[in-house]
């Protein structure tokens, strides 16, 4: 399974309201993106693309497929066909 996890914290006793709403916003934006990038045979990985809050201004993107990883980063036998990471970035840059 393929996880990656966005957080934020300061020293501060806490994010203002306006970061946490944002970072929660990119997480399932960037749930939308993997799933527009996700490759396509049976429908299942892009089935099992998953984003979830976790706490206040976090949350986490998981790719539940058995084989996510191979798909993600790619195997000796087979190229990398990205679509967490790069579904991240887009969420990230829809914002500008």
């Amino acid at each position: 399974m393929a996880k990656i996890k966005i957080t934020a914290s300061t020293t501060e006793k806490g994010l203002n309201e306006a970061s946490e709403l944002i970072l929660e916003e990119i997480i399932f934006r960037a749930e939308r993106f993997a799933k527009i990038r996700a490759p396509v045979k049976t429908g299942y990985h892009r089935n099992h693309i998953k984003a979830e809050k976790t706490k206040k201004g976090a949350g986490t993107l998981k790719a539940e497929a058995p084989y996510a990883s191979h798909l993600e980063w790619g195997t000796i036998k087979m190229d990398a066909q990205p679509s967490i990471e790069p579904g991240i970035i887009d969420a990230i840059n829809s914002f500008r």
